[in-house]
């Protein structure tokens, strides 16, 4: 292992050569570097040649500057794969817009990609493929958020949501999504954590009657409908090649949702916490290390894609069953007043 001394070390080299990288020609480095950080040229040559240690206010500030990760360098330095969270802040209304415009812009520049691999495994029913039902999306946002809104009844968080135009953002997310070719792995248990949530939230008094409810599930079934038309076919979209989808069906039943991006040498992994958080990773070892996992994934599991439309509809009207079970109980539910 290395000494702190040579961590630092490593790290003021590394964060050098890339500012000179990142710099017009036309400008020289310790000339630009003195008047960022407000020292004379020759105090910085020292640092360039490693005589003296650049301080963490100094690596701070010539991040900020030039918008670098400190945390790619200490991995670089160290081994310590870095992350990167985008906070999702609940405290306002403008803050849940805001993040939601993020994800779109994210998914935009994937689709602007011309050669790229988008791979998803699936715990859960992914926020894209839910984006075209109001109801059934309002649901899973109000999950991830209630207790932070506290807006009381989901009829009140619907309110809100109109208030705030959140599906006009979400509605483009679906029409991104539709336009980019995916795998995906999904599990006989990927569509039980919105049932269950369904469920739960009903008993506990936040619908005001069960039409909601119902509306929500009747959206998941076209969900589940649309999912299979897009598999017999091949691809989401009007165009086969840019929209294409494979599913794959595993035996395992995911803790996590994870999400792959490659582009040539550009890798990028998306570890999800909820419906809306989540934990990013380009590092280039963690990366390998997910490829394998993946393929792992895929030699265990059947690509529905490939197998008769009989077995194919099996998975799907099981999907269906569950959801048919869930309407029953809640048209035999005796709904709470709102909480």
């Amino acid at each position: 292992m290395k000494n702190n001394n040579r961590d630092k070390k490593d790290i003021q080299k590394l964060i050098f050569e890339e500012i000179r990288k990142d710099l017009p020609s036309r400008f020289e480095l310790a000339r630009t570097v003195s008047k960022i950080l407000k020292v004379s040229t020759d105090s910085v040559y020292r640092r360039i040649r490693g005589e003296k240690d650049i301080s963490l206010k100094e690596l701070i500030i010539l991040c900020k500057h030039f918008n670098f990760s400190f945390d790619r360098y200490l991995q670089e330095s160290t081994n310590v794969p870095s992350f990167y969270y985008p906070p999702l802040r609940y405290s306002t209304p403008e803050n849940y817009v805001d993040y939601s415009q993020s994800l779109l812009r994210f998914l935009k520049s994937i689709w602007n990609i011309r050669e790229k691999e988008f791979i998803m495994i699936l715990s859960d029913i992914p926020l894209v493929h839910f984006t075209r039902y109001k109801e059934l999306t309002l649901f899973k946002s109000f999950v991830s958020s209630h207790k932070m809104y506290e807006h009381g009844s989901f009829a009140s968080y619907v309110e809100y949501a109109e208030s705030m135009r959140v599906m006009n953002v979400l509605s483009e997310l679906a029409k991104t999504y539709v336009l980019i070719p995916t795998t995906e792995i999904w599990s006989e248990s990927t569509i039980d954590p919105t049932l269950r949530y369904l469920k739960l939230y009903l008993k506990a008094g936040y619908f005001e009657d069960v039409s909601a409810a119902l509306a929500i599930c009747n959206q998941l079934t076209l969900l589940v409908n649309h999912l299979e038309d897009w598999i017999e076919r091949g691809y989401k979209n009007v165009d086969p090649e840019t929209s294409a989808i494979k599913v794959y069906l595993s035996d395992h039943s995911f803790e996590t949702d994870l999400f792959y991006l490659q582009s040539g040498p550009i890798k990028l992994n998306c570890f999800k916490l909820s419906t809306f958080n989540s934990l990013t990773s380009s590092d280039s070892v963690f990366c390998e290390d997910t490829e394998k996992f993946i393929e792992e994934q895929l030699s265990d599991s059947v690509l529905l894609n490939e197998v008769s439309k009989t077995d194919c509809t099996h998975f799907f009207n099981r999907m269906r069953e569950k959801i048919s079970l869930t309407i029953d109980f809640i048209k035999n539910f005796n709904v709470k007043k709102p909480v």
